[in-house]
């Protein structure tokens, strides 16, 4: 996971591999070790004069564009088009001239935080990179002499929601993988795979999309085959689960709660949809070749051996959690909702902001499907708790839950479950603030609806700013001070219209699911 980011500019590059002619036109692109550059325009957000920035040309195909290839003596020159017939996004795109937020990796460039190399915001080759989207990811800075920007990643940096199997393992070059193990993870049984069969099975694996995922070790069955791979000197080891997933660090630390220890991971796993066969097959005939004796494929069984330490399941110990942009003290809070499942990774540059009436609901639904299902991963394990509590509390969706300006399903769910409603015009407005009365209304619903038993039958009002909260938020107001799940802003004022934010909304979700 340790990648150096970089931009190079076109002076740079004239004096080094690649030179653009002078009369070339704007938004030709060229070709190096498999990564497209792209002739960007301005970077003004950072200061920074022209710029080339990698693109992968596999990627840009993906996401609907035409990629036509030019070769000379001196380069290879790929024109890029779009081909709105073979986009498979609905997404408009934006008007040229809107910023678009832009990061990259060693190997991708990702626009608008969203998945690697989406490049319907690139017109004609020009992309503007904001300096604040770069310090996220660490402390950035610009050399004069080499005129190159660069970024040290620090501890705690975000994890990219989508990216290829090779960048999700940290693994850069795939001539570098030399030796490589199959273990079955019950029986222990192991058998070290020969190179030529462990590169068909990379080759199948190395540029599969995969897709962030938060979930503890327990969400998935991971007592099948795992294979363990290293680098020449054996200096660095992948593995790879029987699931296909990649553990890429912690997400928070580990801490008890519910009578257990509680330690959540970030994943990477591929991608939903049939292409996944292909990683299946690849795998069975890694099993057939040399743990299981079939007729399918040749057995080398000779290749088997005695399990070792060596063997074993390596867990990265990088927290990728990212809290830098919280308040202090509501770092250690965060920390531990993560690790007890009740986190959404999106949040992690919004905390010290007011919370949406959306994100609200997106926490609140986290909440509840960990109170009926703790180990639920954060993509199908959810959904499937939710289905779960929806059947044993005997919820009825319907069409009287539709808001006419919200699709969200969650939003649905929880407002047939009586925790949610909308602004009593048919509107939900999810893009609106949450006030402080109103999550503790919110609050007081969630506690309800889960059955808590130290919700106070005789709370009382304690806030000299008593009158300002509104009739229907009083009794709740009380019920969450009394808990100890929401205080005031100080011991006398509760202050009910202030807007609430991501940080004190992640602490009384942490203090509600403590309680339960």
């Amino acid at each position: 996971m340790k990648k150096i980011l970089a931009l190079f500019t076109m002076l740079f590059f004239s004096f080094q591999i690649f030179a653009f002619a002078e009369k070339q036109p704007v938004g030709e692109t060229i070709i190096k070790d498999n990564m497209l550059f792209i002739n960007g325009n301005s970077i003004p957000a950072a200061q920074l004069p022209n710029q080339f920035v990698y693109v992968a040309v596999d990627e840009l195909e993906w996401y609907g564009f035409d990629v036509d290839l030019k070769e000379t003596n001196e380069k290879k020159i790929y024109t890029v088009k779009r081909n709105a017939e073979k986009r498979i996004f609905p997404e408009e795109v934006p008007s040229n001239n809107e910023p678009v937020n832009v990061y990259t990796t060693d190997a991708e460039v990702y626009i608008d935080s969203d998945v690697p190399a989406n490049v319907f915001e690139l017109e004609n080759g020009t992309v503007v990179v904001q300096s604040d989207e770069l310090a996220k990811y660490g402390t950035y800075g610009w050399n004069t002499e080499t005129h190159q920007i660069s970024i040290t990643l620090k501890d705690g940096k975000a994890a990219l929601p989508f990216q290829p199997f090779h960048n999700a393992m940290g693994a850069d070059n795939i001539n570098e993988i030399k030796h490589g193990v199959i273990v079955n993870n019950t029986e222990k049984k192991c058998a070290d795979i020969e190179y030529s069969d462990l590169r068909e099975w990379l080759d199948i694996y190395w540029n599969f999309n995969y897709e962030r995922v938060i979930a503890p070790l327990e969400a998935f069955d991971l007592s099948g085959n795992y294979v363990k791979f290293w680098n020449e000197d054996k200096s660095q080891a992948y593995i790879v689960y029987s699931n296909g997933g990649i553990i890429a660090g912690k997400y928070g630390g580990a801490y008890e709660s519910h009578g257990a220890t509680k330690q959540n991971y970030v994943w990477y796993l591929p991608i939903l949809g049939n292409s996944r066969s292909a990683l299946n097959s690849a795998d069975m005939k890694l099993n057939f070749t040399y743990l299981l004796e079939t007729n399918e494929v040749e057995f080398k069984g000779n290749k088997q051996r005695e399990f070792t330490l060596n063997d074993d399941i390596e867990i990265p110990q990088d927290n990728l959690l990212y809290t830098d942009t919280a308040s202090n003290w509501a770092k250690n809070e965060i920390d531990k909702a993560a690790a007890c499942n009740l986190m959404i990774y999106d949040l992690y540059e919004k905390y010290t902001k007011p919370i949406s009436r959306s994100e609200f609901c997106s926490l609140t639904y986290r909440l509840i499907a960990t109170e009926f299902s703790p180990y639920s991963d954060s993509r199908m394990g959810i959904t499937q708790a939710m289905e779960r509590v929806i059947s044993e509390k005997n919820v009825v969706i319907s069409s009287t839950n539709d808001f006419s300006d919200c699709s969200d399903e969650r939003v649905k769910t929880l407002a047939a479950m009586g925790i949610i409603s909308g602004m009593g015009d048919g509107t939900f407005a999810p893009d609106e603030s949450i006030t402080r009365e109103q999550a503790a209304a919110i609050l007081y619903r969630i506690a309800e609806f889960l059955g808590n038993k130290t919700i106070p039958t005789d709370a009382k009002m304690l806030y000299t700013d008593e009158n300002e909260i509104s009739d229907w938020a009083k009794s709740s107001v009380a019920c969450m001070n009394g808990m100890g799940i929401m205080n005031g802003i100080s011991e006398k004022e509760f202050a009910p219209k202030q807007t609430y934010t991501v940080e004190q909304t992640v602490a009384t979700m942490l203090r509600l699911y403590e309680c339960n």
